[in-house]
């Protein structure tokens, strides 16, 4: 399994600008499946048991100055899903989560609906909101249950409402954009680029569908 991981992960010479810096994620992500506790760059840095005098910048400058998409990471999962679908429709799984969060001067981070509540005690969760895609591999030829891989993974953060000192003009302007901005143009974002995505990886007859939930 870790072959083939590394192997799909080597894919991602197309996403960056240097082979170097495609190493760095890819030993960055290989890590971070091993951390106990916290996943943050500086933990992914330690565990890797560098040099005392070697610079870890590059790993933050990897996230802040490296121009790279993170949805192209996808792209070699969802080729070689593809593979195992050969029907023409596409099975995805889509829905919103969210990533719990402690630091209070984070920018997108807010209170919110915790999809774990149950159903009769609404509870509140501090976070930052995702909007992910699955696709369900069908694997009954293989006499195994469908498999759910991430597709896309892409945080989806709400429209701050304006402060009580807020206008009238304000107020309008804020419910305008929310309607241009949400989980819902969100999401038909994300099919649209899913669909792209499909087309360039030979996909262009395949149906993009969500099963129904039972």
């Amino acid at each position: 399994m870790l072959v083939l991981m590394i192997a799909m992960m080597q894919q991602w010479r197309e996403v960056f600008a240097q082979r170097r810096t495609m190493v760095r994620a890819i030993s960055q992500a290989l890590v971070s499946l091993c951390l106990r506790g916290r996943h943050t760059i500086a933990s992914a840095f330690v565990a890797q048991r560098p040099a005392p005098d070697q610079d870890w910048s590059a790993d933050y400058k990897l996230h802040a100055r490296s121009e790279w998409e993170a949805q192209d990471l996808f792209k070699p999962v969802l080729r070689e899903a593809l593979k195992f679908c050969p029907a023409h429709l596409l099975p995805l799984a889509v829905d919103d989560t969210r990533v719990g969060k402690t630091g209070k001067k984070i920018a997108s981070a807010f209170w919110g609906r915790d999809p774990l509540s149950p159903p009769f005690h609404l509870n509140l969760k501090y976070g930052i909101r995702y909007l992910h895609a699955a696709l369900l591999l069908p694997l009954h030829a293989f006499a195994v249950g469908a498999r759910a891989l991430s597709v896309y993974f892409e945080e989806v953060t709400p429209l701050p409402k304006p402060g009580k000192q807020a206008t009238e003009e304000q107020l309008k302007e804020w419910r305008a954009a929310q309607k241009r901005q949400n989980l819902s143009t969100a999401a038909v974002a994300m099919i649209k680029r899913l669909r792209q995505t499909v087309d360039e990886l030979g996909g262009q007859t395949k149906t993009l569908a969500q099963p129904l939930s039972g």
